[in-house]
Order: C-alpha cells, then sequence, then structure tokens
C-alpha cells in the first residue's frame, strides 16, 4: 500500500527531491534493475542518505558498491579464500 507513487525517471536529482519532500526513514535498491543500484550509490556517495537518515534496506550499500567492481569483486573473494573466475 502507497500513500503516493512517483512516475518520474529514476535519477539523483529526482530521487533527492522525493527524498526531500517525502523524508523516508529506508528505501530499498533492489526494485529497478541496475537504474536504482547505480542510483542509490550516487545519492549514498554524495552523501544525500545521510543528510536525510535515509537507511538502505535489504542489502548493504557497501556490499552493493563492492560488487559492482568486478576486480575488487575478485580480489575480496580471494581474500576469503573463494578462489574462480569473477
Amino acid at each position: 500500500m502507497a500513500d503516493k507513487v512517483y512516475f518520474l525517471p529514476v535519477t539523483v536529482d529526482y530521487v533527492t527531491d522525493i527524498i526531500r519532500c517525502e523524508r523516508p526513514d529506508a528505501i530499498s535498491l533492489s526494485f529497478g534493475g541496475q537504474t536504482a543500484l547505480n542510483c542509490g550509490i550516487q545519492l549514498y556517495k554524495s552523501g544525500v542518505l545521510k543528510s536525510y537518515n535515509v537507511e538502505v534496506l535489504g542489502t548493504p550499500i557497501e556490499s552493493i558498491i563492492l560488487t559492482e567492481d568486478r576486480q575488487e569483486f575478485a580480489n575480496q573473494m580471494e581474500s576469503i579464500g573463494e578462489k574462480g573466475e569473477f
């Protein structure tokens, strides 16, 4: 159930405006595919999420950032003893 539904592009500017207006406690980046993930990373890195005290539900944002960098992900997997092609 939603009080409001926004039909807007998923961009940092639009999502920042919605966060500023609606003041959510949390957001989920799992819905919206790569676009939502990229937008969430930008919101995190720019400080918008921290500024408005918005929690990311589900997978921690640091894990999302890590998995977006294939080499860093491979390095992390190797550091815990996982081998293979990543």
